[in-house]
């Protein structure tokens, strides 16, 4: 998951109290499952830090600091294949991803076999990836969605929004007056959010979780209790994956929880400081370190592109 630009300040002035960085990263590693892999090919040490990653389904793809799309993981139907040109916003799926380019149009690739690389025309300030369908915040701040829509996850309510989160099969933002409002799938609760104002919110698996004005973290829908059971304490974003939901406290460490034992690697996030975190489908999660580098954990063994940690 990667913040839209209202909340990324939101976040970055949060974090002044860990380490004042700007959100600027170096390629790291993913957890890499499936049959094929691609990676970014080695590129002059300008060209390997990156500015954003998000990591989706069986890939992750991430933009350089000169504005190109590095993508790399499971390329089965493309999804690492990404278009050249620049972009300013980058969304990992489970089988494609899309992205803004500096004109704030958005382009898609990948698996789309649903029209989910498919963007209707306009301009957008943020999109999101989901399953087998994406949704983008247009810049009027409504919200549109194609792909799949076998459980209405493309009945995006009317009004304005502030930031969009598409999960796997149903999606969530955040209205302008901080309400979230959830469209989509709800056969265990996912989208029923509870009263109250958020400044961020997540839409994962059969659940969703957000982050609320007072940093504190609810989950809402279905699963493990384990799932839905956040830790106490101050958080300044949360990310739902598949099976597990981590997020960054004000301190900068990681919090995770999901499916039990709580001795899944998982739930087990490594020491240091983080200024972003992203949960992928399944049991995989990586983190951006104060530092810029990027560390994951779960299932499989991480495995970075080739130059990725040239800074």
């Amino acid at each position: 998951m990667r913040l839209p630009p209202v909340h990324r300040l939101w976040v970055t002035s949060q974090l002044r109290r860990v380490r004042p960085h700007a959100l600027v990263v170096v390629l790291g590693c993913f957890a890499l499952i499936g049959g094929g892999e691609a990676g970014a090919s080695a590129n002059a040490a300008e060209d390997s830090v990156a500015a954003s990653v998000s990591v989706g389904g069986q890939h992750a793809c991430a933009i350089r600091t000169n504005g190109t799309v590095s993508c790399w993981g499971y390329d089965g139907h493309g999804p690492t294949s990404a278009p050249r040109g620049t972009f300013t916003q980058v969304s990992a799926g489970d089988l494609h991803a899309c992205g803004i380019r500096p004109n704030h149009t958005v382009d898609c690739w990948g698996r789309g076999p649903v029209g989910e690389v498919q963007a209707p025309g306009g301009t957008y300030i943020e999109v999101s990836a989901g399953e087998l369908f994406t949704c983008g915040l247009r810049a009027t701040h409504n919200v549109v969605c194609w792909g799949n829509n076998m459980f209405h996850q493309l009945n995006a309510p009317a009004g304005t929004f502030t930031q969009i989160s598409s999960g796997d099969s149903h999606a969530c933002g955040i209205r302008t007056t901080g309400l979230v409002s959830c469209w989509g799938d709800n056969r265990f609760g996912q989208s029923n959010p509870p009263q109250g104002t958020f400044v961020q919110v997540s839409a994962g698996g059969p659940r969703t979780c957000g982050v609320r004005t007072n940093g504190n973290v609810i989950c809402w829908g279905g699963g493990d209790p384990q799932q839905l059971r956040a830790p106490a304490g101050e958080f300044i974003e949360v990310s739902a994956g598949g099976f597990h939901t981590c997020g960054i406290r004000t301190d900068g460490t990681i919090g995770c929880w999901g499916r039990p034992p709580v001795t899944r690697p998982q739930a087990i996030p490594p020491n240091g400081k983080f200024i972003q975190i992203s949960a992928g489908d399944g049991e995989r999660a990586c983190g951006i370190r104060a530092d810029h580098t990027i560390a994951c954990w779960g299932p499989g063994k991480p495995a970075p592109p080739p130059g990725a940690f040239a800074t």
